[in-house]
């Protein structure tokens, strides 16, 4: 049986505040790619969809 998407994430989110380990890899990734997506717009005009 398929779990629902909702009750999914929600649990993925305790797993995640629970794991000191995984809760700093995942800080870290979004601090690295946060200002990456700034800079991927003027850095590369031609693949600019808008």
């Amino acid at each position: 049986m398929r779990e629902q998407v909702l009750p999914g994430l929600l649990s993925g989110m305790r797993y995640v505040r629970s794991a000191p380990g995984i809760r700093r890899i995942l800080i870290r990734c979004v601090l690295f790619a946060f200002p990456g997506c700034a800079l991927w717009g003027p850095c590369c005009p031609p693949l600019r969809t808008t």
